[in-house]
């Protein structure tokens, strides 16, 4: 069964959510949670419903950050970047 959890805070962080934006979470069968932002092609995994989102924060960041330090990136890359340039904020 899928549930949707939502994130609106990367804090500590130095980045905002903009906006609010729901992630699936499901269980795997191995008795682990999946965290996936389907528009952004990632998944991050957690012991809980909760601790697959905090790891999925955490790789969106991650994400982001080393897509935005590239120069020139190919169309899937590009996208992905895109979407979470939508989905998160640096501050200051």
């Amino acid at each position: 069964m899928t549930d949707y959890l939502t994130i609106d805070s990367f804090a500590p962080e130095p980045y905002d959510a903009p906006r609010p934006f729901p992630v699936a979470v499901t269980p795997t069968g191995d008795g682990d949670f999946a965290a996936r932002l389907a528009e952004a092609n990632l998944t991050a995994y957690g012991d809980t419903p909760s601790l697959a989102v905090d790891s999925l924060k955490a790789l969106i960041l991650d994400t982001l950050d080393s897509l935005s330090a590239h120069g020139k990136l190919g169309p899937g890359p590009a996208r992905q970047l895109a979407v979470l340039r939508g989905l998160v904020k640096r501050r200051g």
